[in-house]
């Protein structure tokens, strides 16, 4: 995995990051602390990886969201991500919280 934008911190609390795994195409995790919603970076970052995963070769990349996280989800379908059918559910290490996702796929010719 590849961090594509580095973290930034601002007394000791991270605001912000973008990871990709080029190899695979696939977007691995954007962060945005939740003051920083609604401002255009979470676009930014989304961008930022897009074009890594583009730029690495890749005519499509892939991305797994939370089942719970309705927010992640209208944000990567707003930009032009869509459900390819594919379901994924694990339990957090040393808990027994299950995590159910969903892979989205997004093509990058026609982006």
């Amino acid at each position: 995995m590849a961090t594509i934008r580095p973290a930034t911190v601002e007394d000791g609390a991270v605001l912000d990051f973008t990871a990709v795994d080029r190899i695979r195409g696939e977007l691995r995790a954007i962060y945005l602390a939740p003051e920083r919603w609604g401002t255009g970076l979470g676009r930014l970052l989304h961008d930022t990886a897009v074009t890594a995963l583009r730029d690495a070769g890749h005519r499509e990349a892939t991305l797994w969201v939370l089942d719970t996280n309705e927010r992640a989800q209208r944000f990567y379908a707003a930009a032009g991500w869509v459900p390819d059918g594919a379901k994924k559910s694990d339990t957090m290490p040393g808990e027994d919280v299950l995590l159910s996702e969903t892979r989205y796929r997004v093509d990058l010719v026609s982006e």
